[in-house]
Order: structure tokens, then sequence, then C-alpha cells
């Protein structure tokens, strides 16, 4: 098994179960008084909705999730209450749903009270292995209420992160989160707490904008767009930025601990509007 203790900043040992598809830890070592994680996972029978086989095969237990971490430390619990934002963490297996790459079920946050027009971001990071994330924009925030058949989709990026790296998922943009190796993944990300996401346009149109396959031989990925949809824009593909301390992602700062170090510098997760263009995707991504 491997310590993911110290790769998040939780600072407390968290063994990755590759096989069990899990992290094993105490909950002594993350639980308090104010305030204790829970888990919760998806199956294959749960996602069926959002393949684009809808009959595949695959793994009965995708993903589990593990929300509200972090330590025993009452100080450190009452940070982020007051902040209202949550540390959760994502373990996402490997292998194919269908002639799919294994994925998680994609949602949409909704819009934020502050700025109706903008959505909830969310900040991500890796701890272990290599993932995609498929974002894709609705061009305000309460279009993700609109009946299926009038949802459109202005603007669609595919993204690479590495292990160590930090992504923030833009406001309007809904995502999924794409494993597309051969290990079990682990990713952690701070969120608001004060919302929950949203499904149903994914439900609605059978996944995200773009169906990501394994390219063969080649190595390339093959994007197959979802007819659901209608026309969608053409995906961009991307890398993160990792330093952009305005937002609190810094190079080899885990994501835990940035947030424990400089709390205010993510009141934008919870109020984007705060932070004008700091959250556009040209000031997040470069383009390839």
């Amino acid at each position: 098994m491997i310590d993911l203790g110290g790769r998040s900043g939780l600072g407390i040992e968290m063994l990755l179960d590759e096989e069990a598809l899990g992290i094993a830890f105490d909950p002594a070592s993350v639980d308090s008084d104010e305030g204790s994680h829970s888990m919760s996972e998806r199956t294959i029978q749960a996602i069926r909705p959002v393949l684009m086989g809808p009959n595949a095969d695959g793994p009965p237990i995708l993903y589990r999730m593990y929300r509200n971490m972090g330590r025993d430390d009452a100080d450190a619990r009452k940070r982020a209450n007051k902040a209202r934002l949550r540390y959760d963490i994502t373990v996402l297996r490997s292998g194919m749903l269908g002639e799919e790459l294994l994925k998680t079920s994609g949602h949409f946050h909704p819009p934020t009270p502050g700025a109706p027009q903008l959505s909830f971001p969310e900040a991500y990071e890796v701890i272990h292995g290599k993932v995609l994330f498929l974002m894709q924009k609705v061009a305000n925030a309460s279009d993700i209420y609109a009946p299926a058949a009038d949802l459109r989709i202005a603007d669609v990026i595919l993204a690479e992160v590495h292990a160590g790296e930090r992504i923030v998922m833009p406001p309007n943009y809904g995502h999924v989160m794409i494993n597309p190796t051969q290990q079990v993944i682990v990713t952690s990300d701070w969120v608001c707490s004060d919302f929950s996401s949203y499904y149903a346009p994914y439900e609605a149109h059978r996944g995200a904008a773009y169906y990501v396959l394994p390219g063969g031989d080649s190595g390339e990925l093959k994007l197959v767009p979802n007819s659901a949809y209608g026309d969608v824009p053409e995906c961009r593909r991307a890398r993160p930025k990792q330093e952009m301390p305005a937002i609190g992602l810094e190079p080899d700062v885990p994501l835990f601990s940035a947030f424990h170090s400089a709390p205010a510098r993510f009141r934008y997760l919870c109020e984007p509007h705060i932070v004008g263009d700091a959250l556009a995707v040209e000031q997040l991504f470069d383009f390839q």
C-alpha cells in the first residue's frame, strides 16, 4: 500500500489500497468534535444513464468519495467551517466502461447567490496518478436548469493533470474525471459546502459533450461527440497552470496545506465574483 498522507498535506497515515479501491486511515486522526468524514461510492449501475453504451460492461464499483476529510485538529476544522469549505478525496478505479475509459458521472454546480450568472468553482489536486478533466461550459449558470433540448454547450476543454498538480474547475463549467491509465488515481478538492452538485444535464444527455475512448496503438485519445447535444464546440486540449497565488495555487504546496496557510485566498470558492478575471480559462490553462 502507498502512504498518501504526506502528499496530501494531511500529515496523517493514509494508505491507498488499490485492490480494495480505498484509503485506510484511523478515523480518530481525521475526525473531531468540529466535523467528521463520510464515505460513499458509485457503482456502474448508478452511472449507466451517462454511458455511451448503456449496457456496457465494467467493474461493479467505479469510485469512492471520502467527504469532509481533515485532521483531528479543532482549529483546522473550525477554519474550514468558517470558510464554508469542505475537503474531499476521491479514489477512482482504472479500466473500461464498454468502449469508454473509466470515468465519473459528471455534474454541474448551481449559481452562486452573490453573482447568479456564475456557478461555484472547485479546486482539485491530483495526489496519485494522472487524471483527465473533461469540462463543458454553459453561458449562464442558470442554463443548467433549461429543458434538455434547449441546453447549449459554449466550450469544451480536456485537461490533463499529473500527480502533485492542481486544477480549478471554472465557474459555469461542468466536469467529468476520466482515468486514462492502468492504475487507481486519487484526487482531493476544496469545494464550497453551501450546495449540492447537479447531475441532471449529464443524465438527460447520456453523459458529457464527448465520450473519451483509448486511441489504440497510436496512444492518442479518441473523442466521440455526443449527438444528444446536437452541435458541440471542438474540444480544446489544455494543461493547468500551477503558479496562481491569487487563488491559492502554488507549485509544490499541497492543496490542504495551502488553504490552512492562507484561508482568505480560497474565499473565491464560495464567492467567485470577488476575483474578477482570475478564474477565466485563459488565466487557468495553457492551451495546446
